[in-house]
């Protein structure tokens, strides 16, 4: 199967045709299992629409997965059960804990961080750091 990329407008109806298509499929192919992979707070309501739109009332061979079940899956391919998922309050409390103790060493970022939303950036933007690679070297290039 080829990647497609569906573009358009909230509202658009995006959602609800890839779930009609999903549908379709998942009828066509009944020993077929599909995964449906959605953000944490969005399985629940996925599940509920795929549900309500499906004519037997029933998605018996689709999953509707998050992010976060997709990394227990990897963990458990890896045979590395051990390893624990930080959810995002958690990943902003490290941070703000980390920061905390080097506020001195942080000599632009150490006076801001009681500002609201600040922790909440400074984790996007280690988040991104992190998916695209950029360790200390580019940073100290740039």
């Amino acid at each position: 199967m080829s990647l497609q990329l569906w573009i358009g407008c909230s509202g658009a109806g995006k959602s609800y045709r890839l779930y009609q298509k999903l549908i379709e499929e998942s009828l066509r192919n009944p020993g077929q299992r599909y995964v449906v992979r959605v953000p944490e707070q969005f399985t629940m309501q996925t599940q509920q629409e795929l549900v309500r739109m499906h004519p037997r009332h029933g998605i018996m061979n689709i999953d509707v997965e998050s992010f976060q079940r997709l990394a227990y899956h990897v963990f458990d391919e890896l045979g590395k059960n051990d390893f624990k998922v930080l959810e995002e309050t958690g990943k902003s409390l490290v941070i703000r804990r980390l920061a905390g103790e080097r506020r001195k060493e942080l000599s632009v970022l150490g006076d801001k961080l009681g500002r609201m939303g600040y922790v909440g950036e400074m984790k996007s933007i280690l988040s991104e750091m992190v998916q695209y690679s950029v360790g200390r070297e580019q940073l100290e290039e740039g």
